[in-house]
């Protein structure tokens, strides 16, 4: 029966086994690298793996692509999905990238909610909703939907304008003397009952335009 020296003795000779063999494939690695062995290894592995992938990609079986590299079944997998993988990662990172509601720049949503690309934009538009607020009921018109943005407006409506149904720009605009100029093909938000009228500023009387657009709609 063992006791509990015996059983100490044991774990400090696994736990000084491993500790070696870390040791001795660290010592490994840098020979291989001093020597140049391990970069043609690398090359050689990237090449054979590359050739994998191509084989697969041309219709051989798992099995063909196995006897035909020497390769165990684990290895051809990992080979194979590990490529795969990393293809549908980007793919997803890519589907998921949106432009800023506030900046026009794009990111990667982490969130289904998330519209903008960072705390600095979110709070730009938490500004400008509430000068849009204040101007709003200055003009008299009955502020029904507190929420409206243009940029919150540019998602809803697929960054379209409504009026000739080309796509808006929202790079549409240069800096003079320290004053943002917006071009014709600036978004815009139109009331497509004007408030003079009686209309309201409400999701359902909003509408995104080019300036342009909004313009001549408002000349007629």
């Amino acid at each position: 029966m063992h006791n509990a020296t015996d059983r100490s003795r044991t774990s400090y000779s696994i736990a000084s086994k491993r500790q070696l063999n870390r040791k001795l494939l660290a010592i490994g690695t840098f020979l291989k690298a001093e020597t140049g062995l391990l970069t043609k290894e690398n090359n050689m592995n990237n090449s054979i793996n590359e050739a994998v992938r191509i084989d697969y990609v041309n219709g051989f079986s798992l099995s063909q692509i196995r006897d035909k590299y020497g390769l165990t079944v684990k290895q051809t997998h990992r080979i194979i999905w590990k490529r795969k993988y990393k293809t549908i990662v980007q793919g997803q990172r890519e589907s998921k990238k949106i432009r800023c509601a506030m900046c026009a720049k794009e990111f990667a949503k982490t969130n289904e909610q998330h519209l903008y690309c960072s705390e600095k934009c979110r709070l730009k538009n938490e500004r400008k909703q509430t000068r849009s607020t204040r101007k709003a009921r200055e003009r008299g018109a009955e502020v029904i939907d507190k929420g409206i943005t243009l940029e919150a407006l540019a998602i809803r409506d697929e960054q379209t304008c409504y009026l000739c149904g080309q796509g808006v720009d929202w790079q549409d605009k240069h800096t003079e003397n320290g004053v943002i100029i917006c071009g014709n093909y600036y978004p815009s938000m139109d009331h497509v009952m004007p408030l003079a009228k009686g209309g309201v500023h409400s999701w359902d009387n909003i509408k995104l335009s080019h300036r342009i657009c909004n313009s001549v709609k408002s000349d007629k």
